[in-house]
């Protein structure tokens, strides 16, 4: 695997043009926390300013930088900052489905470090916190878990079923097999968001036979009478899967693809998810093409 070139690909895919202005959005934790790299310290903060709020419509919320009072480095990865710093964040997306960019609001921050620019620290990701003095780690799998501990709290107790579905979707890569019975209860939730998000959690965490087949209605009704309707046909030229893949990551094809995908690993492991949900889905040939290219290639 050459990562180095993986990583201009993984940027392209994450840049999205809006108005004219290129962002990212959150970094993945496991991506962020690779420990391939090793250059991304996890922060236990609290925001302490807010510059450059701006609101240009829709979910887009940009912060030109924040302030930020580091209580406890949690992952030390060459981090010689000061404990009170302003971190710039104008490329980022900032991550109100998770938290909203105020004063006082306590954090987890992925900031990768020795960056080529903005004083050498990137802010790589945001994440809400609900307690404090959290454990610390030594590696990166350690980092993972505490991240993964937190966003568990949180899940068990929220209320809004919009921030729960982003609070799952954020979990659902670092989800780990001991842990999926506790989103368990929430796949077959009265939310729709809330539903996918879980059984993508549990299909990330626990692949099996009976989540397999809920996503599998799940994409069907989504092409049969949901939004994918308007990705079926010529029309459909236009539409968006966003939602889709935001849930269910393994059946967007660029993450298997070379050139887009984040590792081979990570390839193979999203094809092996694929394939279950397209060996129990009965779909239109225009979706199959959609979600599962290479199989429609291999039966041409």
């Amino acid at each position: 695997m050459i990562r180095a070139a993986l990583g201009v690909s993984l940027l392209a895919a994450l840049a999205t043009p809006a108005d004219g202005r290129i962002f990212v959005t959150n970094a993945r934790v496991d991506h962020a926390l690779d420990a391939e790299h090793a250059n991304t310290s996890l922060l236990e903060a609290t925001i302490t300013s807010v510059r450059g709020l701006e609101r240009p419509g829709g979910d887009l919320v940009f912060v030109e930088a924040v302030g930020v009072s580091v209580d406890r480095v949690l992952l030390d990865r060459a981090w010689n900052a000061e404990r009170n710093l302003e971190l710039g964040a104008s490329s980022l997306r900032w991550p109100t489905e998770l938290v909203e960019p105020i004063v006082g609001a306590p954090v987890l921050l992925l900031v990768r470090t020795g960056w080529r620019s903005e004083g050498g620290l990137r802010l790589e990701a945001v994440l809400p916190r609900l307690r404090s003095d959290l454990p610390t780690a030594e590696t990166e799998a350690e980092a993972v878990r505490v991240v993964e501990g937190e966003l568990l709290t949180l899940i068990e107790a929220e209320g809004s079923p919009e921030r729960l579905a982003a609070l799952l979707t954020t979990a659902a890569p670092i989800l780990d097999r001991s842990s999926a019975d506790r989103v368990r209860p929430l796949q077959m939730d009265a939310d729709p968001g809330v539903g996918r998000a879980a059984r993508g959690a549990i299909m990330l965490a626990e692949p099996g036979e009976d989540v397999a087949r809920l996503i599998a209605a799940d994409v069907e009704e989504f092409f049969a009478t949901g939004p994918g309707r308007d990705c079926l046909g010529a029309e459909g030229s236009g539409c968006s899967l966003r939602q889709l893949y935001r849930s269910y990551p393994f059946l967007d094809p660029d993450s298997r693809r070379w050139g887009s995908r984040w590792s081979e690993a990570e390839a193979r492991r999203y094809e092996e998810l694929a394939a279950l949900v397209a060996d129990r889905a009965r779909l239109p040939a225009a979706a199959n093409e959609l979600l599962f290219p290479e199989q429609e290639r291999e039966r041409e």
